[in-house]
């Protein structure tokens, strides 16, 4: 269980690097407009894996929470999370791949 708290307050500590990506996307390509909008992708990337873990842990102390009290699901308690994590893992992926199209055709 403390393995639980440990890693769900590692994600609320977890803060995006806007600098850090800002620097990174400046030397991968050039034009105001092409650095905001990689900027951007990079940052609702880094926001969506943030989110992703928020969702994966609350899953998990919900799994937690009816193996102690013995209470089975059907996906009544469970299943709106497995889809928000599903949608996440889809997005994250998808826009990362927008990401490496980005930089192939207005890289430096």
């Amino acid at each position: 269980m403390r393995e639980v708290y440990e890693r769900v307050y590692s994600v609320l500590l977890e803060r995006v690097d806007h600098d850090g990506i800002l620097e990174r996307v400046r030397g991968l390509v050039s034009g105001e407009e092409n650095v905001v909008s990689l900027e951007t992708l990079y940052q609702n990337v880094e926001h969506m894996k943030i989110a992703l873990r928020e969702v994966e842990s609350r899953m998990e102390r919900v799994v937690n929470k009816l193996e102690r009290y013995g209470i089975g699901d059907d996906g009544y308690l469970l299943g709106s999370l497995e889809r928000c994590v599903n949608i996440l893992e889809y997005e994250i992926s998808a826009s990362e791949e927008k990401i490496e199209r980005f930089i192939e055709e207005e890289g430096v």
